[in-house]
């Protein structure tokens, strides 16, 4: 009947988020049956997806296995730019955030020497941008993150053969 449960649902284009009234009460009936695997993944499914947690077999409340809002996180500073992968080969992503209101913002690629030798407009306050390095003579290359004319971050690329 488990099984059935679960092919009746996928036949009818259902996910296990978007049960009908009568495949939730099968789900409902299947996890108070018992605690074996079939069971547990129906209570948890049912605990996750739908807030109806079912007391653990083990004992306890049903509270424990219940999905609550994880405190926030301590204030982790932002990387204002990643590069990856690191080293590369053939392209990289820089992967961007700048806080503050966007002013004239670049990835500029620059040589060891501190020749530039790639200048990428920055149009949105975070997202990515792929760098095709295949032209680039294998070496380390700094890239800088800047915006407003300041430097927001700077990062070490290595190229490989």
């Amino acid at each position: 009947m488990r099984k059935l449960a679960l092919q009746a649902a996928h036949a009818a284009g259902h996910d296990l988020m978007h049960l009908t009234v009568a495949e939730h009460a099968t789900f409902d009936s299947i996890a108070r049956r018992g605690c074996d695997r079939p069971c547990t993944w129906a209570q948890n499914l049912l605990c996750y997806g739908y807030q109806q947690c079912i007391p653990p077999c083990t004992g306890g409340n049903a509270t424990q296995r219940a999905l609550h809002p994880m405190d926030p996180a301590p204030d982790v500073p932002i990387d204002p730019l990643t590069v990856f992968p690191n080293p590369a080969r053939s392209y990289t992503t820089l992967a961007y955030t700048i806080t503050e209101a966007l002013d004239g913002a670049w990835l500029i690629v620059r040589q060891v020497d501190g020749r530039e030798v790639k200048r990428m407009v920055v149009n949105q306050p975070q997202g990515q941008a792929l760098l095709d390095t295949r032209d680039f003579v294998p070496g380390t290359y700094s890239v800088e993150l800047v915006n407003a004319g300041a430097r927001l971050a700077t990062e070490r690329l290595v190229l490989k053969p």
